[in-house]
């Protein structure tokens, strides 16, 4: 999967022409005036009738509604909860240890030399058995007389980690070869020369130089390993028994999240004013934006017959049940509550029509050729600070035909007015960070390789006759 596509993608050479445009494009600076046709100035010419204020409360009504909401209370169980519960005596601790004691001991060493002749996972049947025979034949001179281990391993032996030190791997224990290795050196004593020992690396012979026995170790010495251990294992066991016992209350006590509260010494928490949205639940508890949850707790039996959720695990070995204390169906705030917010907003509208009409007005006149009259002080602008101050409104400046100078574009801003910008000076670095332009260059990469690869996937796709059946999330046929 990755051979096939990356020479399509990593071969990529982007043009060293496009690439120095687009950095001229984003590093340059444009010199701008600005003329504002403010709401201000258009607000006394506006009249607002009562059906202008019954339409847009009419047309906004989303706008004016409070979504549905309600006080809730959550009990939740997790491991805390769990390992409060969870006492454990110096008995518990020494039956626990007399019954693992080998586990919390030094494990038994053994230091042994090897002759390895490799054979590759794709060799031939036939380079596998010429190996094997080879090996045979160290393998006897070996037996003949052990104390030479050291000196055939030097000469055969094709590991190049341990064959010139004598073919000697150090102390390791159990399970710290791979396997066939490993029991093959745990079934010998010292002294001793293995058979031929097949691997996935080759053919071994193996010889043990030395046994360090395992060494036990006393309560006292491992004492804080076992609590742990004996700790985590009984908490373990005590959740999964809280959590059962947890899911049968909330359910079978629907009416009051108290009883099993009180039965596990929970706490109950209160939330007021929890909306069906996720994204708004999050902001007053993480937990409470679990999709599942808020589900369950805007359901009919919560919300019409007041009982308990049953149990959610909203994350490993964390659950919670909720009920609703008081619920709020969505409601239209009343017209004459909002009326005052509604008439500035009408108020504004007008007066920013008003003000786009006048402006673009004059925007076809600085167009045609008309006097300059009213522009700020020019200020320098660009792509980076643009970005950095937020403004988006002056994006068009840089978007402009500077082919031409001064070039006009006008922007709406609804909260200030019309605004038309006069470009009058475009100005190009002479030097460029080499940091930056590298960056650039690094992206600019990225890109092309992307979509050369999504090129040659659509070709791939085209050739195989590929067929799409599930369509992705947002792309389903709008009824």
């Amino acid at each position: 999967m990755q051979q096939v596509p990356a020479p399509v993608q990593f071969s990529v050479i982007p043009s060293k022409t496009v690439g120095k445009r687009i950095i001229d494009l984003f590093t340059q600076e444009r010199e701008v005036q600005k003329r504002v046709f403010s709401l201000a100035a258009y607000k006394g010419q506006v009249s607002v009738t009562d059906d202008d204020l019954t339409n847009y409360y009419n047309d906004h009504a989303k706008q004016f509604t409070i979504p549905e909401h309600a006080d809730i209370e959550i009990v939740v169980l997790d491991q805390s909860a769990a390992e409060k519960s969870v006492k454990i005596t110096d008995s518990d601790l020494q039956n626990y240890y007399n019954q693992n004691k080998d586990r919390f001991a030094t494990p038994e060493q053994r230091r042994a030399q090897h002759i390895l002749i490799l054979t590759p996972r794709n060799a031939k049947e036939a380079d596998k058995e010429e190996a094997r025979k080879k090996a045979e034949d160290i393998l006897a001179q070996a037996r003949a007389n052990p104390s030479r281990f050291g000196e055939l391993a030097k000469t055969y032996s094709q590991d190049p980690g341990s064959a010139k030190n004598g073919g000697d791997l150090g102390y390791f224990a159990r399970g710290k070869m791979v396997k066939e290795f490993s029991d093959a050196t745990f079934a010998l004593q010292k002294g001793d020369v293995s058979d031929i020992v097949q691997t996935e690396y080759g053919f071994h012979i193996i010889m043990v130089t030395d046994i360090k026995p395992a060494v036990p170790k006393t309560l006292a010495q491992v004492r804080e390993s076992v609590m742990q251990e004996l700790k985590r294992a009984q908490v373990t066991k005590k959740y999964a028994e809280m959590s059962e016992a947890f899911s049968n209350m909330v359910y079978e006590k629907s009416d009051s999240l108290k009883p099993v509260a009180d039965a596990m010494g929970l706490q109950i928490h209160t939330f007021k004013d929890l909306q069906r949205d996720p994204e708004a639940a999050a902001k007053q508890n993480p937990m409470l934006a679990n999709p599942t949850l808020l589900e369950k707790i805007f359901s009919d039996d919560c919300v019409k017959g007041k009982h308990n959720t049953e149990s959610v695990e909203i994350a490993p070995q964390v659950l919670v049940s909720a009920r609703i204390a008081q619920h709020y169906p969505a409601a239209l705030i009343p017209f004459e509550k909002v009326r005052a917010g509604i008439q500035t907003a009408v108020t504004n509208q007008k007066a920013l029509a008003l003000a786009k009409s006048a402006g673009e007005a004059e925007l076809a006149n600085l167009k045609a050729g008309g006097a300059v009259t009213g522009f700020s002080a020019p200020e320098k602008v660009s792509r980076p600070k643009i970005a950095q101050s937020g403004r988006l409104d002056l994006a068009p400046v840089m978007k402009a035909d500077a082919s031409k100078l001064p070039a006009y574009v006008g922007v709406e801003r609804p909260e200030e007015g019309y605004v038309i910008y006069r470009v009058t000076k475009v100005i190009i670095p002479e030097k460029i960070d080499p940091r930056m332009e590298e960056a650039m260059n690094r992206q600019m990469t990225g890109t092309s390789s992307a979509q050369e690869l999504y090129a040659y996937i659509e070709y791939l796709k085209k050739m195989a006759g590929v067929e799409f059946l599930i369509k992705k999330p947002g792309e389903e046929d709008k009824k």
